[in-house]
């Protein structure tokens, strides 16, 4: 399926709003239909008498000239479920024998044959049909009632929230129900239709707040957690670092060592600025607030005059006498006074 085909064009419903409607009508009925089955309500059954009389222990009446009439005051049928037994007489019955498969389709195969069964064209025809028995080898019998829409519509216009009409071939036999009107179906399915609606509205407006929610307040409370921590983590150290320099002699000399003598990597550091470019370290030694280092050098008198002029050395002597190698160079071993720059603050 295309992107287009799926989402639709400008102005047409696409595949998925057609198969989202098509669920919420579903849903919608579905509600209505349990709605209306688990919601009590008073019943009333008429039944034709052998002289025409619609009789029940609420009223009796008579369906005659296009009209009911009922006889004396008309009862009350308002939200009632109604339903007209009527004879026999007034019904066309046919017998349809269809394959077993055709149980499942039986409103559209009857439909499709009343105009051969009856008197009638389909869209004049109030019809039903009996529950399928066996009919022999993977076939099925069908008792088809039929009559005139006019004749049954007097029956329909009584108030009723449900009216059905009813009848039956033979006087044991299981009613036919040729029509079934329920008043405002259409209208229950609309409100149940609207509530589903505002709730999936109210679920899309609610996830829509907790995610940003989540990105806004989610964020901001992780960084406060994490910065919380780290703070935490800080001061536990200090602490534990403060504990264990009071209470342990062996850290607190380690430290007073540490404060004493300079770094190696700071005094390393100062030589390489301090000696020039043609003098090279073969060796450097550090001793308490002495360094002593040895290597090879153009000149190694002005070698002790640049390490002296650093701020970092004092008190540069020799302590080996130079010797001159192959390569023109003198050999040297000097040993200064680191100053207390070096030191570790505590």
């Amino acid at each position: 399926m295309r992107l287009a085909d799926a989402f639709g064009a400008a102005g047409t419903p696409s595949a998925l709003s057609r198969w989202f409607d098509a669920r919420l009508n579903d849903a919608a009925d579905g509600l209505a239909a349990l709605s209306e089955r688990l919601r009590p309500r008073r019943r009333v059954l008429f039944v034709e008498q052998a002289d025409g009389t619609l009789w029940s222990p609420a009223a009796a009446g008579r369906l005659e000239g296009g009209r009911l009439a009922f006889a004396g005051t008309p009862p009350s049928l308002k939200g009632a479920e109604v339903e007209f037994r009527l004879s026999p007489q007034r019904f066309v019955f046919r017998e349809l024998e269809l394959p077993a498969r055709a149980a499942e389709f039986l409103d559209g195969v009857v439909r499709a044959q009343i105009d051969r069964l009856t008197p009638w064209r389909a869209g004049e025809a109030a019809f039903g049909w009996s529950a399928p028995r066996p009919g022999g080898s993977d076939r099925i019998l069908v008792t088809v009632a039929a009559t005139k829409q006019e004749t049954l519509a007097p029956l329909l216009d009584i108030g009723a929230e449900t009216v059905i009409v009813t009848t039956s071939r033979e006087e044991d036999s299981a009613a036919i129900a040729v029509v079934t009107q329920r008043a405002r179906a259409s209208s229950r399915q609309g409100r149940w239709r609207f509530a589903l609606t505002a709730a999936l509205a109210f679920s899309l407006v609610c996830g829509v707040a907790a995610l940003a929610a989540e990105f806004t307040l989610g964020a901001s409370l992780s960084d406060e957690a994490d910065n919380l921590s780290a703070s935490l983590d800080q001061r536990r150290a200090a602490l534990l670092r403060r504990q264990h320099a009071s209470d342990n002699p062996e850290a607190q000399a380690l430290n007073a060592r540490k404060r004493a003598n300079p770094s190696a990597t700071v005094v390393l550091e100062a030589l390489s600025r301090a000696i020039p470019d043609d003098a090279y370290l073969t060796q450097m030694q550090l001793k308490g607030d002495k360094v002593e280092i040895a290597g090879l050098a153009a000149d190694a008198a002005v070698l002790v005059k640049h390490i002296e002029q650093s701020p970092h050395f004092s008190r540069a002597t020799f302590t080996a006498p130079t010797t001159r190698s192959g390569e023109e160079r003198e050999s040297f071993r000097i040993e200064a006074h680191v100053a207390p720059l070096f030191t570790v603050s505590p």
